[in-house]
């Protein structure tokens, strides 16, 4: 009995502790707390929510969101302020405005994205190639993944979701960027034996990425500040395909067709160059 007293003693002590340790504000009676304005916005799919990393750093499991992906290393005077990822893996361009769902606009001044994958079934793709280099089976049915279809209407659903996001921050400098090539060239074994799997991919990757920029484009004729950021050249000769699987020397992508670490600080780098030269015009 005295052992449950003294329990319950402690437990009462360390409650008023807790509420003589909480914040001014959030004891303040009648004054709710909004949500914070932030000034750095990071939406998009898996690329920019960094998945496939280290496990240790997922910040969000059900969108394995990590702290190592792009959107936290973003340096310079320009990307100073509060800042919020809120990209999700496997989301597409139509999830965006979710995405956006509880956060505060008011003060944004820079919006960066990765979108547009997995609307024309890039992402599909990937996990396809991905399974098929992880098992050791056939390849060949994934490149069918690719809709065309949806590949046409990308360029006006980013524009009409881009001036969709200006209304909510119309201050906002909006960059998006496009794709790396996931595989490239080079001399990985697993490659070489699906050359024309490879180069059929590679041609989808940059149909994609002639998508986004004309989606930017188009965005620019709603009058809504948007530059499109080709992260291609930082990868280039980095891909998986230049890769050794057999030593698990991976590049800037990894064996599930997405940015390592390393890849990830590649993608940082091309949007804070992209960023400086944008905020110095």
């Amino acid at each position: 009995m005295k052992r449950r007293a003294a329990a319950i003693l402690t437990a009462i002590l360390s409650l008023f502790a807790a509420f003589a340790a909480g914040t001014p504000a959030a004891a303040a009676p009648g004054k709710a707390q909004g949500p914070k304005p932030y000034q750095i916005v990071s939406l998009g799919d898996s690329f920019a929510a960094g998945s496939t990393l280290d496990p240790a750093y997922v910040i969000d499991i059900d969108c394995d969101r990590s702290s190592l992906a792009y959107p936290t290393k973003l340096i310079g005077k320009f990307t100073q302020g509060p800042r919020v990822n809120r990209a999700c893996t496997g989301d597409g361009i139509g999830d965006l405005t979710a995405q956006l769902a509880g956060v505060d606009l008011s003060k944004a001044k820079i919006i960066k994205l990765t979108i547009g994958g997995n609307d024309v079934g890039f992402g599909a793709i990937t996990s396809c190639l991905a399974q098929a280099i992880a098992t050791g089976t056939p390849a060949a049915g994934c490149v069918g993944l690719f809709d065309q279809a949806a590949l046409s209407n990308l360029p006006a659903n980013l524009a009409g979701t881009l001036a969709s996001i200006r209304t909510l921050a119309p201050q906002a400098k909006i960059f998006v960027s496009g794709y790396p090539l996931v595989l490239g060239t080079g001399t990985n074994p697993v490659c070489g034996q699906q050359e024309q799997l490879v180069a059929s991919l590679n041609y989808a990757n940059g149909l994609l990425n002639d998508a986004i920029a004309g989606g930017v484009g188009a965005a620019r004729t709603y009058y809504v500040d948007a530059t499109y950021v080709d992260v291609v050249p930082a990868f280039a000769g980095q891909g998986y395909c230049a890769a050794n699987p057999i030593t698990e020397q991976y590049l800037l992508i990894n064996q599930y067709l997405h940015p390592t670490a390393d890849g990830q600080r590649a993608y940082a780098n091309t949007f804070n160059g992209v960023i400086k030269a944008a905020f110095a015009a």
